[in-house]
C-alpha cells in the first residue's frame, strides 16, 4: 500500500498535468499542432504517472514544502522536458512558467486512530460503515415498534446487544446529519465509534454541534 503522503503527492502531480493537457498550456506557443502534441504528451505522462505510482513522479520533482493549508511542489523542467521527449520537439524554456509549479489545498486529520491526509477540494465520499449503521438503526427501530426485543435483534444479526443499543440512536440523528452520511459530506473525522460513544441529546442543532457539523439545520 502506497503511504498516505506519497500517495497525496502523486494525485496532486497527476490533477496538475491533467489540467495543463485539458486547457493547452503545456507550451507557450501559438503553434496549434505544436500545442495539441504537447497536451497529448501531458496527458500520456500524467496516465503513466497515476499506475505507476512514487516511482514515476520523484524524479521530477525538484521541491516541495508544505505552508500553512497548502501542498506546493516544484517541478523540474529538465526532467519533465526528458519525460516527454520522445513525443514532444521543446526545449525547457518553452514550458508554461505554472506547468512546473503543483499547488493544492492540503489537511491532515485524525479520524479515530487514523491520521488522514486531505489534498485539493473535499470530495462527497460516503463512509459505507456510517451507512451501513445509519440503516441498520431505522431497521431495528421499525423491528423494535413491531415487539423485537434487543436481545432478539442481536441474535437475529450475530452482533451483540451493546452494539445494538449504541447504534440504535443514530435513527435519531438530526435530518441534516443524515443526509451528510448518505452523501459523504460528514466531517472527515467523524467515525462510527465517535457516533456510537457519545452521548447524543435529542435536539439536532445540538447535536450538530457536538458532531462537528456547521449550519445544516
Amino acid at each position: 500500500m502506497t503511504p498516505p503522503f506519497e500517495d497525496a503527492v502523486v494525485r496532486s502531480v497527476v490533477k496538475h498535468l491533467r489540467r495543463a493537457a485539458e486547457r493547452h498550456s503545456v507550451l507557450n506557443t501559438r503553434d496549434a499542432a505544436n500545442s495539441k502534441t504537447a497536451s497529448e504528451a501531458c496527458f500520456s505522462l500524467a496516465e503513466t504517472i497515476e499506475a505507476s505510482g512514487a516511482s514515476e513522479v520523484a524524479p521530477l520533482i525538484v521541491s516541495g514544502t508544505i505552508p500553512a493549508g497548502r501542498l506546493q511542489i516544484e517541478l523540474s523542467p529538465a526532467a519533465l522536458k526528458a519525460k516527454l521527449s520522445t513525443k514532444l520537439d521543446a526545449d525547457v524554456s518553452d514550458f508554461c512558467p505554472h506547468l512546473l509549479q503543483v499547488e493544492t489545498p492540503f489537511k491532515c486529520r485524525r479520524r479515530g486512530t487514523e491520521m488522514k491526509i486531505i489534498v485539493g477540494e473535499q470530495r462527497a465520499h460516503p463512509d459505507q460503515t456510517l451507512v451501513r449503521a445509519l440503516k441498520n438503526a431505522h431497521s431495528w427501530v421499525e423491528q423494535m415498534k413491531t415487539g423485537v426485543s434487543v436481545k432478539q435483534i442481536s441474535t437475529n444479526t450475530s452482533v451483540s446487544e451493546s452494539y445494538v443499543t449504541r447504534i440504535i440512536p443514530m435513527a435519531f440523528l438530526s435530518p441534516g446529519i443524515q443526509q451528510a452520511i448518505v452523501s459523504g459530506t460528514q466531517p472527515v473525522a467523524l467515525t462510527l465509534e465517535t457516533i456510537a460513544r457519545t452521548k447524543l441529546p435529542m435536539e439536532w442543532q445540538a447535536q450538530e454541534r457536538l458532531l462537528g457539523f456547521t449550519q445544516i439545520s
